[in-house]
């Protein structure tokens, strides 16, 4: 099954299916899944479903390059709650350091989670 992205009541549920994460899969996912979806409007929340990426070769410079990405959009995606959920030791940390090296970036509310329910809460209910 290829990534997907769903309309939900308050906020949009979108899963990577990729078993790798790098640079362009990542910017390719925030883009295609959300960013240019056609119910998108700016400030909406969204959860990212990141449960099946087992590997990654993003480094901490891909990190800031990614948040670089990110504030080009940044007009685009507004504010709202994103919340990142895996249960991956290396793609917690990684995104654990997004999260701390590129706040400045995006006006949205942002947290990394390893539990689904957990996160799906947060970002529906705050």
């Amino acid at each position: 099954m290829p990534n997907s992205i769903e309309k939900r009541d308050n906020y949009f549920y979108t899963r990577c299916t990729d078993e790798h994460l790098d640079l362009n899969s990542a910017i390719r996912w925030v883009s295609e899944l959300f960013i240019e979806h056609p119910r998108f409007e700016p400030g909406t929340n969204v959860l990212w479903d990141a449960t099946a990426i087992t590997s990654s070769s993003l480094s901490f410079g891909d990190m800031e390059a990614f948040g670089d990405y990110l504030e080009t959009v940044r007009d685009r995606r507004g504010g709202g709650r994103s919340g990142f959920v895996t249960d991956n030791d290396l793609v917690f940390g990684l995104f654990r350091t997004h999260e701390m090296l590129n706040r400045d970036k995006f006006d949205y509310e942002y947290r990394v989670f390893r539990d689904l329910a957990a996160a799906r809460v947060w970002v529906e209910f705050g």
